[in-house]
């Protein structure tokens, strides 16, 4: 698990200052579906929330990754019932604001005949309400590159991984009665695609961004391999399919844009 802090704000806005820490554990789990599996998921988390409380006892934390297994396993019984290491928690993904969105419906693994929910955000539900969820595709892209079955799945031009953007935005409770009921409101879907972008969909086609960007290819000083061409090639088309996804949306496009110019 790789495990870090971020630490309070000091400006004096009230819907964006923080408590001390807030602990962020973002995992990628043991994946054998065995016993010894499930018991090395349960170590692996277990000790980077033992850490968490020592160093920021009482604060905020995030769990969040790939954990190779679904919301039935019995890591999830203890997420939803127990205290661990002092902490509540709650997944994102079974709240029911979330019920319409892509990783609840289809999954967050989705390669064709194989869709699972195997990437979760559970989050100490003490200390924090969700705001809004990510919703990473609109529902015309969805169609396109899922369809209604499951012989569809990624990775495709339009995401180039195997696993699909996750994300939530969050407001820590001590702070919600400091705003206002709009920037404080109920969990809500974050898409919004009028010509008017959103903050929400600002962040999701920044996340999209950085999942394409993670795929750019190293430059060498040594002449490019064939295999280095290709993979520079594939990343070049990637960039100018997901323009293209985006031209029916001037705004997204031009956001998009400067995204990849590095003005964002």
């Amino acid at each position: 698990a790789l495990v870090f802090q971020l630490l309070k704000n000091e400006r004096k806005q009230p819907c964006h200052e923080s408590t001390t820490k807030v602990c962020i554990i973002n995992v990628h789990l043991e994946s054998a579906q065995t016993e010894i599996g499930a018991d090395r998921r349960a170590r692996q988390v277990n000790s980077p929330l033992s850490w968490a409380s020592e160093v920021a006892p009482s604060h905020p934390v995030v769990v969040c990754g790939d954990c190779n297994t679904g919301a039935d396993a019995a890591l999830f019984r203890v997420f939803r019932n127990c205290k661990w290491h002092g902490y509540e928690t709650a997944s994102v993904y079974e709240h029911p604001a979330t019920a319409q969105t892509l990783p609840v419906c289809r999954g967050a693994f989705l390669v064709p005949n194989h869709h699972y929910v195997i990437d979760h955000i559970i989050y100490s539900h003490e200390t924090l309400k969700m705001k809004c969820v990510l919703n990473a595709f609109t529902p015309e892209e969805i169609g396109k590159h899922l369809g209604s079955d499951r012989d569809k799945g990624f990775p495709s031009a339009l995401c180039p991984s195997d696993h699909i953007p996750v994300g939530a935005i969050f407001v820590i409770k001590d702070n919600i009665k400091n705003c206002n009921s709009q920037d404080c409101a109920s969990p809500i879907n974050s898409e919004n695609y009028s010509q008017e972008l959103s903050h929400e969909r600002q962040i999701e086609l920044t996340m999209f961004w950085e999942s394409i960007k993670s795929q750019k290819p190293s430059n060498g000083k040594k002449r490019p391999t064939k295999e280095e061409l290709e993979a520079g090639q594939k990343y070049k088309t990637m960039i100018k399919e997901w323009k293209k996804s985006l031209e029916g949306n001037p705004a997204e496009l031009e956001y998009a844009r400067n995204l990849i110019k590095g003005r964002k």
